[in-house]
Parts: C-alpha cells; sequence; structure tokens
C-alpha cells in the first residue's frame, strides 16, 4: 500500500506539474499578446501624434508665411505713404514759393507805382489783382488741402485694416505656439 500511495502521489505530483506548466505557458501566450496589443497601441498612438505634428508643423509654416506676407504689406504701404507726404510737402512748398514770389512782385510794384505819383486807379487795380490772386490761391490751397486730407484718411483706412489683419496673424500665430 504504501508503494501504491508513493506511486499515486507521484501521478498527482505528475498531474500538478503538467497543470502548472500548462497555466505558466498559458500566461506567457497572454502577457505576449498583451505585449502585442500594447506594442500595437502604443504604434497606432505614435503615428497619431506624429500625424498632429506635421499638421501643426505645416500650420505654423503657413502662419508665418502669412505673417511675413502681411509685414511687407505693411511696410510697403507705410513706405508708399512716406513717399506721397514727401510729394505733397514738396508741392505745398512750391506752391508757397510761388505765392511768396507773387506777394513779393506785387509789393514791388505797388511801391513803384507809389513812387511814380500814387496813381489811385492803379493802386486799385493791383489790389484787386492782389484780393483776386489770393483768392485763387486760397481757393488752390483749400482743394489741395482737401485732396490731402481725404488722401490721408483713404491711407489711414488702409493702413489700419493692414495692421489689424497683421494683428490677427500674429494673434494667431500666439495661439498657435500655445497649442
Amino acid at each position: 500500500m504504501t508503494d501504491e500511495r508513493v506511486r499515486a502521489l507521484k501521478e498527482q505530483l505528475e498531474h500538478v506539474r503538467r497543470e502548472r506548466d500548462a497555466e505558466r505557458a498559458s500566461r506567457e501566450e497572454a502577457l505576449i499578446e498583451i505585449r502585442k496589443a500594447s506594442e500595437k497601441a502604443a504604434q497606432e498612438r505614435h503615428e497619431e501624434m506624429m500625424a498632429q505634428m506635421r499638421a501643426l508643423s505645416s500650420a505654423l509654416r503657413d502662419q508665418k508665411h502669412e505673417h511675413a506676407e502681411h509685414s511687407e504689406k505693411v511696410k510697403r504701404a507705410l513706405d508708399e505713404e512716406a513717399t506721397r507726404r514727401q510729394d505733397k510737402d514738396a508741392r505745398l512748398s512750391e506752391i508757397e514759393e510761388g505765392l511768396t514770389s507773387v506777394r513779393d512782385g506785387l509789393k514791388t510794384e505797388i511801391s513803384k507805382k507809389q513812387e511814380r505819383g500814387g496813381d489811385k486807379t492803379g493802386i486799385d487795380r493791383i489790389l484787386e489783382e492782389i484780393r483776386k490772386s489770393g483768392a485763387e490761391k486760397t481757393e488752390m490751397l483749400l482743394s489741395l488741402s482737401d485732396q490731402i486730407q481725404a488722401d490721408s484718411r483713404r491711407r489711414h483706412e488702409e493702413l489700419r485694416s493692414i495692421l489689424l489683419a497683421n494683428a490677427s496673424a500674429r494673434e494667431s500665430m500666439a495661439f498657435s505656439d500655445d497649442i
């Protein structure tokens, strides 16, 4: 009976060992499957993140290009405005010089007439010419002033819209940087 008992115990021990080995193999297979699933999920996350990074990089590149274009437009607009302002200042200086020249000529002519005997009708005629010339020059200056103001308002609105677009682009870039 002890031999039978020893044999039964050995068989039972062998049976338990086979169950243990089968369980180990089953656990190893499950671990391998879990590792494969984990690696696959990690690879998918990696690919998804890379796609997002490429999209962000493209968006930033586009915004950088857009920002450079807006900056160039603003620079050109400011240069054009400075050139226009210089041209207007030059024209205004020419007009002022012309007026000064006319005024000086009229003063000289009046002085000569007064020295010759004070011809009243000549003085009245000269004064009328001076008034007429002054009225024409005033009208011309007012017209030029109106043109300059209208052009300045128009340029101001253009610059304002460009600067607003530029600010919007900067804000978009700042938002993208925060992401």
